[in-house]
């Protein structure tokens, strides 16, 4: 209905497309700051951030939801999902949970592939390094430190896991 508002019927079409084109182009740039945070958290090159952005712009897969018109919940649930990604890497409390919260039930309602996303969420935790936990990157303890495994990093993977549960509770009662 926006799309016809804003490009009329005449190039509703090309209107559709370039919608389409504009959240690919949104939804790349959060790939490249995802793995922006990735490498900066992992000690690894900046620059791998780059070339996923890249791959993700001109791979056929993720580039078939621009051609087909329909497929424009695929584009949404992507960047829905990389943002609440983004949100749970987050260092501020309540940006994290508030993100992680939004993000997540945004992202379940434009599609329901997203109920994978509190998996997703825990095995970004079982990767040292960008919980925030006490781990070294090399995955040996730090000395003198314990791992808290009731941290906010797990608060957050339980944020995601109960607005997937609430919403797959009124969806299916």
């Amino acid at each position: 209905a926006l799309d016809r508002a804003v490009w009329g019927s005449e190039r509703q079409s090309i209107g559709y497309h370039f919608t389409n084109i504009t959240l690919h182009a949104l939804a790349a740039i959060l790939v490249w700051l995802l793995g922006l945070r990735l490498a900066t958290r992992l000690g690894i090159s900046p620059r791998i951030s780059q070339i996923a952005a890249l791959l993700f712009v001109i791979h056929p897969l993720a580039t078939e939801p621009i051609n087909h018109l329909t497929s424009r919940s695929v584009i949404l649930v992507t960047s829905f999902s990389i943002a609440a990604i983004l949100s749970a890497l987050s260092k501020t409390s309540l940006r994290r949970f508030a993100g992680v919260g939004v993000f997540t039930l945004l992202a379940v309602l434009t599609k329901e592939n997203a109920v994978t996303l509190p998996g997703m969420l825990i095995l970004l935790l079982l990767i040292p390094g960008l919980s925030g936990d006490s781990t070294t990157h090399s995955g040996t303890q730090n000395p003198g430190t314990r791992k808290n495994i009731f941290g906010a990093p797990v608060f957050t993977v339980g944020v995601s896991v109960i607005v997937v549960a609430a919403y797959i509770l009124i969806r299916y009662s």
